[in-house]
């Protein structure tokens, strides 16, 4: 949602993507907002990510959609486990 810049939330362990619904459009005023929804999180279909790896894949997932989109210079915001995938992002 929104345009601009863009900012990736990442919601915490087992949060749906609906954890950043107050703040999501206050950011989408001035940026592109891309809200995150883990698989198996928030009731989600957990896919893959019934098997070990769970962190790895999510981070190799955006990484492959931040690479495909061409966002470059995107700013990552994560709660809680959200926040240790923006890392590990950042280091991949």
């Amino acid at each position: 949602m929104g345009k601009g810049s863009p900012v990736i939330l990442i919601p915490g362990l087992a949060s749906p993507r609906a954890v950043w619904e107050d703040v999501a459009p206050e950011l989408a005023k001035t940026h592109r907002v891309i809200l995150v929804q883990v698989n198996g999180f928030g009731g989600d279909d957990p896919g893959a990510n019934l098997q070990p790896g769970v962190l790895d894949g999510i981070v190799a997932d955006l990484d492959g959609y931040i690479a495909r989109e061409k966002l470059r210079g995107a700013l990552v915001i994560g709660h809680s486990m959200g926040g240790l995938v923006g890392l590990m992002l950042a280091k991949a």
